[in-house]
């Protein structure tokens, strides 16, 4: 059995409310995201940028607040644009090991098409796909390393999109 010397805790007592990191300096990610580091793509789409290894998202040179959660939601889309992803690859990929209902999903999705302004102005970024998923139907530029432009990936009409699901 193992023996721990008595600690004397009380003069050190804290609440966890008294707790504070550090500010990050204003404008440091904004600056940092113009250019992506070696071997980090970026995802442009509409007037946002999305740096998923910084786990950042940008509108114009804006960070846009989004929670953890929905960041994944939207990385996982934005990685498959044009692609139905299910509602349980989403599941599996933001809470793995870990049982949620749909309904957690929703609540995160609702989330991300208010930080996007999705259907606003004309907008459409994704589509759900009732009982099966989400499409991203944005077209979708990749931009590699040292800024270069990689493949650009635009998504058919989202009529004809779902047309096509809902015959199969």
């Amino acid at each position: 059995m193992a023996i721990f010397p008595e600690t004397n805790l009380e003069g050190t007592k804290r609440d966890f409310a008294d707790f504070e990191l550090p500010l990050a300096t204003p404008g440091i990610d904004r600056y940092l995201a113009r250019e992506t580091p070696s071997g980090e793509d970026a995802f442009l789409f509409g007037s946002f940028r999305l740096l998923p290894r910084q786990r950042l998202l940008l509108s114009g040179d804006e960070p846009v607040h989004l929670g953890g959660r929905a960041l994944d939601i939207l990385i996982a889309l934005v990685e498959r644009a044009g692609d139905l992803v299910s509602k349980d690859e989403l599941m599996a990929r933001v809470w793995p090991n870990t049982f949620v209902v749909q309904a957690n999903l929703t609540v995160h999705v609702s989330a991300l098409r208010r930080a996007l302004r999705d259907g606003i102005g004309g907008s459409r970024y994704f589509v759900n796909v009732a009982n099966r998923g989400y499409y991203f139907v944005a077209p979708v530029v990749r931009e590699g390393n040292a800024g270069t432009r990689g493949s650009i990936h635009i998504a058919p009409p989202v009529l004809s999109l779902l047309g096509t699901i809902y015959e199969k």
